[in-house]
């Protein structure tokens, strides 16, 4: 019936409940000390008559319902639900069934029920009978057997286990998953709510069974997979008869689908709970002749979170969107995406560029704009707020190189984000106001009034860099101008590293679809460029930098050999690295670097040296700067400047007179170096 180790591991576990079971015993000590009840009905419960069975379940369940304080510790001091479980063992008639669920699922509204272990003594018989419930064709015996699981799962102590070892962890996860699998949706969400508190730390077995969670989390994607969620179009195209229909239907199918996205999340969050304690992650418990099994692993567990969460989650959350907006689903919808960045960081670079270019950066802010103004909805701001802020991280640590400075600037964004996007609740549409207040003085910390705008700055230029724009390229040219001039005016402290270079990345990126800059704005830029910051350090290797520093006389006097010199290293180093990973592919197929370099030598420059060539065509005087970096740079960079030259000679391009009159003196210094 039940495996006597249950019965153990109960006995083990009772001195955790000495406190507990104290009050208990005084509360019942103010009760009638003789309950002839409970007794009558249990011999009922023992007699061979399945009709004289059924009396006695429904019976009790009448007088639970009605006085369930009085009356339910009297029947538990009977051990009535010992009983109960043993008809639940012997018994496939849907009537018995559903009689002795119901008196369960009352009982367990006392917490006498679990400290004297009936949840234990009776856990198999209970996933016996939920295995034979779910053939049967009654949907109600089959949810509510799914419930009492449920509660059962959810009130039981942790420190008593319901499933010490793993086959009856295994019996459990085998029977949710028929349940999920149900053709009524009602019974697959009560089944999706189990296992949601199967997914708990305290219900995991020693070793932990990572497959067969791995394969609940698979059924539960697949069924959400096929879930009927009709679109506006096809709601508003039915007749009035049959939209109520709809209606109905489709809140059945939100029902699932919110408890479906709870359980993933609960799912998530034991990962999380499994990867922070070593005993679990390497399972320790495992016997060696089943070490071999990588299958049964929480990598695998993590990958299939991922691989659901980017076939299946998105997708069908994102249709749910477009027909309605729901603030709990969204919330843990965005937990599960957060989730993703620590149980696989790895994969993160590119899961986060996927999740920016499809618009998700947007949808994560303009659902805070929408939900939590005004502090409502906490939840799913936190949420929105945790999966903005490792999304954010992931790409500026993709976006700039391994250096002190660097982590410098990493740790003040941080902080930035940290500190300000819980406030950040409003629509996207309304950043631009934002970006052209003057605050207060700004002292130079993360937590001063200026902050805000330059979480604002940094996220466009997150946002922008993977093609996702959140606001007109003009408005954002406009607006980090405006604030640019804002803090100089205010003569607060110099705009930190980070956002300069966010706001340098901004206006050069979006200058094409803006007017042109006049005198005052462009010394505004060239103050803030020179405001005690390294160019090198502000650069970000794009080639909409180069165009607009030589797009201006004013800027490219000061900064454009700067910047053709740092784009001429950058491709120096990219060069080197494909020659490097070219090598070892020739070296893989056996062939010879002479006839790669003769390859090489007769094809099309490379990519950095074609853009050079785009600036010089329009703007030749580049052509002054790249001979000044023959005469005075260091060999290398020299060299490099030469090529690019070399190679616009060869394309015989006819320049202005008073440019040629120009070259004619740079080239004769640079021939006296040579």
């Amino acid at each position: 019936m039940n495996s006597p180790g249950n019965q153990i591991m109960c006995d083990e576990n009772q001195n955790s409940h000495t406190n507990s079971s104290q009050i208990l015993s005084q509360n019942q000590e103010q009760q009638p000390s003789d309950h002839p009840l409970p007794l009558i009905l249990k011999k009922l419960l023992l007699s061979g008559d399945e009709m004289l069975q059924v009396t006695s379940a429904q019976c009790i369940a009448s007088i639970l319902v009605h006085s369930p304080s009085q009356y339910s510790t009297p029947f538990i001091k009977a051990d009535v639900p010992e009983f109960l479980f043993d008809r639940l063992a012997s018994s496939s008639s849907d009537v018995l069934l559903s009689s002795v669920y119901t008196c369960l699922v009352l009982l367990t509204e006392d917490p006498l029920f679990f400290s004297q272990c009936h949840s234990v003594y009776g856990i198999e018989s209970l996933v016996r009978s939920l295995k034979e419930a779910l053939r049967l064709t009654n949907p109600a015996v089959q949810k509510q057997g799914l419930l009492l699981l449920t509660e059962i799962l959810e009130r039981q102590p942790p420190s008593v286990r319901l499933f010490p070892s793993g086959p009856g962890f295994a019996a459990a996860t085998e029977a949710v998953k028929v349940g999920v699998s149900s053709s009524c949706l009602l019974v697959a969400t009560q089944a999706a709510s189990a296992a949601s508190a199967l997914f708990r730390l305290n219900h995991q077995s020693r070793p932990v069974q990572y497959r067969e969670m791995e394969g609940l989390v698979e059924v539960i994607t697949n069924r959400l997979s096929e879930l009927p969620l009709p679109s506006p179009a096809n709601q508003r195209s039915s007749g009035s008869l049959k939209r109520s229909d709809t209606s109905s239907q489709a809140s059945v199918a939100e029902g699932f689908l919110l408890q479906a996205i709870i359980c993933i999340q609960a799912a998530c969050r034991l990962a999380e709970d499994c990867a922070s304690e070593p005993v679990l992650r390497e399972n320790t418990f495992t016997a060696p002749s089943k070490r071999c099994h990588a299958q049964d692993s929480l990598e695998c567990l993590c990958h299939c979170l991922l691989r659901c969460c980017d076939s299946v989650w998105i997708p069908t959350v994102t249709r749910m969107c477009e027909r309605a907006l729901i603030a709990q689903i969204l919330q843990y919808f965005y937990s599960i995406l957060s989730s993703q960045f620590t149980l696989l960081p790895s994969f993160m670079p590119v899961f986060a560029k996927k999740l920016v270019s499809s618009g998700f950066y947007r949808l994560a802010l303009e659902h805070k704009g929408l939900f939590c103004a005004g502090n409502r909805n906490p939840d799913l701001n936190a949420s929105c707020c945790g999966f903005l802020q490792k999304l954010s991280m992931c790409l500026l640590s993709q976006s700039g190189p391994a250096s002190d400075s660097y982590q410098h600037d990493f740790e003040e964004v941080e902080n930035l984000l940290l500190h300000h996007l819980p406030s950040l609740c409003c629509r996207v549409s309304d950043w631009p106001s934002l970006l052209c207040e003057v605050p207060g003085l700004q002292l130079c910390e993360y937590k001063g009034p200026r902050s805000l705008q330059y979480c604002l700055v940094i996220m466009l230029h997150l946002a922008l860099q993977q093609g996702n724009r959140l606001l007109p390229e003009q408005t954002v040219f406009s607006s980090v101008l405006c604030l640019l001039r804002s803090v100089q005016e205010q003569g607060s402290c110099a705009v930190p590293r980070s956002v300069l270079r966010s706001a340098l990345y901004l206006l050069a990126v979006t200058q094409d679809k803006s007017p042109s800059l006049d005198g005052a704005s462009l010394n505004c830029i060239s103050k803030a460029l020179s405001s005690g910051q390294i160019f090198s350090s502000l650069y970000i290797h794009h080639p909409a930098l180069l165009h607009f520093i030589c797009r201006y006389v004013e800027l490219e006097e000061k900064f454009g050999s700067l910047v053709l010199e740092l784009w001429l290293t950058k491709q120096e180093q990219n060069t080197d690295a494909q020659k490097t990973l070219l090598q070892g592919e020739m070296q893989q197929k056996g062939e010879k670097k002479e006839n790669h370099d003769d390859k090489r030598r007769d094809g099309e420059p490379d990519m950095e040296t074609m853009e050079l060539l785009t600036l010089i065509e329009m703007y030749p005087t580049v052509i002054l700067i790249l001979l000044e970096m023959v005469c005075t740079r260091e060999a290398p960079l020299a060299e490099r400047a030469l090529s690019v030259l070399e190679v616009l000679l060869r394309r015989q391009k006819d320049y202005e007179p008073d440019l040629c009159a120009k070259l004619r003196p740079a080239l004769l210094q640079a021939v006296q170096r040579l």
